[in-house]
């Protein structure tokens, strides 16, 4: 499993630091690289009040969490194994409350509130809605203040005029490099026909954020289902498909970029004398970060075009070392015929959709809680893998290009389960994997290469997944 192989580079380099084989001034380098590993994502929402903050956070965490009140600090929202708030009142006493509520928040003027709720997001992310001041001195301390418990931050507007300019003109560079602008609210402008013109008139003054995006948060959020599933073609038209995805990539990049670097400091050091070391509990995993460095992202992508639906682009990230590609022998020997190529391509894919599905229904018959969401775990890293693999391949082979398509769509969608959790997250991400293998047999019969015997109809997995 990918997240195991994080978690052994994270203890192996605990155990360095613990040994004192680190020199001192790599150490807070290192220290930081332990806490990428093995830690959530901290993401910070920002803007002007009223610009739809606390909708956007109760959107990336997937529930209302939040209620637009205005008058409240600096909110943490982070994972517990029960719900609780906590407010940090002026003198510096801790007030605990078994659930926010936002009027009683208000009354007791805490500089600070944080809560703790047990919310499948919050594994991968935190989410910290800034509270920006009036005072033009205040405010650049809270962004300062911001920089060092930020991973990504995001700036809800709604025309990103000339003050919210100047106030963003002086956050460090760190946090720019790794900023979206979201135009929110965008089902208005919309309807009345001004979102294209708002949005370009936002990006002419945007060069310092990594995305511009536009979102109708509500209408995303209503998007998702009682059930837990999720209604895609709405997700899509409302822009929160759009934005997840994005957060997402950004989110494995940071991660592969830190365990590359983590991979170099143990060949440095080689590895440690200790076995292992215990790894961080959960409650240093939601504990507030001293500060350390923000994550460090590879090269931006490129801006999407002015539209609430970003178009897709091929997913940056490597094969993870879970999913590495493995060569499949073919039932028969390769005959050179039209399409040959793409068999050649699709193979390997159908070969590990296969495997799955005998693992997967091993699996399902155990019925246990954890291999369930292990599963889940699987699927969504299998889904990834095609789409990697399928963008990494040769292009000219009739049908790649489509099959690319299909594998990024799903791959963003997976994505998006894999972070908002719940009931449905295991049958939805079965559901995407068997569509795609049926559109790769599907390209494979339009270029007329016929399919191994090892699978055909009768060795798919397809029919029982599809019934859980």
């Amino acid at each position: 499993m990918a997240e195991e192989a994080l978690q052994q580079l994270a203890q192996s380099l605990g155990a360095h630091l613990a040994e004192g084989t680190i020199p001192p001034a790599q150490a807070p380098h290192v220290e930081t690289l332990v806490r990428q590993l093995t830690q959530p994502v901290r993401l910070t929402v920002m803007g002007p009040p009223g610009s739809g903050k606390s909708t956007l956070v109760n959107l990336l965490i997937g529930a209302s969490a939040l209620a637009p009140v205005r008058n409240l600090p600096t909110i943490e929202v982070v994972w517990g194994d029960t719900a609780c708030c906590i407010c940090t009142l002026p003198d510096g006493r801790e007030r605990r409350m078994a659930a926010f509520d936002a009027a009683t928040v208000a009354s007791l003027s805490p500089r600070f509130v944080r809560i703790e709720l047990p919310l499948p997001a919050l594994r991968k992310i935190s989410v910290m809605e800034l509270a920006l001041p009036s005072e033009q001195a205040e405010v650049e301390r809270a962004l300062s203040w911001a920089v060092g418990r930020t991973d990504i931050a995001l700036w809800c507007t709604q025309r990103f005029g000339a003050g919210e300019r100047l106030v963003w003109s002086g956050v460090d560079e760190a946090m720019q490099d790794h900023a979206y602008l979201l135009l929110t609210k965008a089902d208005t402008l919309v309807a009345n026909g001004t979102l294209d013109p708002t949005l370009a008139q936002l990006r002419a003054g945007a060069d310092q954020f990594r995305h511009v995006l536009a979102i109708a948060t509500t209408e995303a959020i209503a998007a998702r289902r009682a059930d837990g599933s999720i209604d895609r073609e709405q997700l899509t038209r409302s822009g929160g498909r759009a934005l997840i995805a994005a957060i997402m990539r950004d989110i494995d990049m940071g991660r592969d970029a830190a365990r590359d670097r983590a991979e170099l400091v143990l060949h440095q050091f080689g590895q440690p004398v200790q076995a292992k070391v215990a790894a961080p509990s959960a409650a240093a995993v939601v504990a507030p970060a001293p500060k350390p460095a923000p994550l460090i992202l590879t090269e931006p992508l490129a801006s999407p075009a002015p539209k609430i639906v970003q178009p897709r682009r091929p997913s940056p990230r490597p094969a993870t070392a879970t999913h590495t590609p493995q060569p499949v022998v073919p039932a028969r020997p390769v005959v050179p015929q039209k399409g040959t190529a793409l068999r050649e391509i699709c193979e390997p894919a159908l070969g590990r959709i296969a495997r799955h599905g005998r693992e997967a229904d091993a699996t399902m018959r155990a019925a246990g809680a954890s291999g369930l969401a292990r599963l889940a775990e699987d699927t969504a890293a299998l889904v990834q893998w095609i789409s990697d693999h399928l963008d990494g391949a040769p292009s000219g082979a009739p049908g790649l290009v489509e099959l690319r398509e299909a594998a990024f769509d799903a791959a963003d969608l997976v994505q998006l389960m894999q972070l908002e959790g719940g009931p449905a997250t295991l049958g939805e991400s079965l559901s995407l994997l068997i569509q795609l293998k049926h559109e790769i047999e599907t390209a494979l019969a339009r270029s007329e290469v016929a399919i191994p015997a090892a699978f055909t109809p009768a060795a798919r997995f397809g029919a029982p997944m599809a019934q859980t």
